[in-house]
């Protein structure tokens, strides 16, 4: 995935992996590694030498159906930003909440209820459901962001 930015605001990538995963634990646990390879898709972000890394976490989210793992990256560049979360949702997510989940994300973007969305598309990776937004955010110095979602599901 390459980004190529012109342009003076602060401009955001970010990526949302949602996989079918383990049992939930509890929130102050921290989960294994091996949580985070389930997925049918390789994930690898290359960012470009100018980028360099702020955050790395993982932890476990409160969600309607028990705590679940995630992972978030971070890497800052001058000019744009790259944050890549994954979260691993149980099967019961998949029966009941997933159809829904897009539709769901656009109620929660960044800068909600103000923010300005300013395109959204569906696609698919490998056979994997995906949606794209990309909005601005409210300010004086305004943010754009591109947020994409997969859901990937290992059988």
């Amino acid at each position: 995935m390459n980004v190529i930015v012109k342009a003076a605001p602060k401009f955001a990538l970010s990526t949302a992996l949602v996989v079918l995963g383990m049992p939930a634990l509890r929130a102050d646990e921290k989960p294994p590694d091996s949580v985070f390879q389930q997925s049918p898709l390789e994930l690898k972000m290359k960012t470009p030498p100018s980028f360099k890394p702020t955050r790395s976490t993982t932890g476990y989210l409160p969600t309607p159906v028990g705590n679940v793992p995630y992972r978030d990256q971070s890497w800052d560049g001058k000019m744009a930003a790259v944050a890549v979360r994954r979260i691993v949702m149980p099967e019961v997510w998949w029966q009941t909440i997933a159809a829904q989940f897009f539709a769901e994300a656009r109620l929660h973007l960044p800068g909600a209820p103000n923010m300005k969305l300013i395109a959204e598309r569906d696609y698919s990776i490998a056979g994997c459901a995906a949606h794209s937004f990309v909005i601005s955010t409210p300010g004086s110095k305004p943010e754009f962001w591109r947020i994409d979602y997969l859901l990937a599901k290992p059988d």
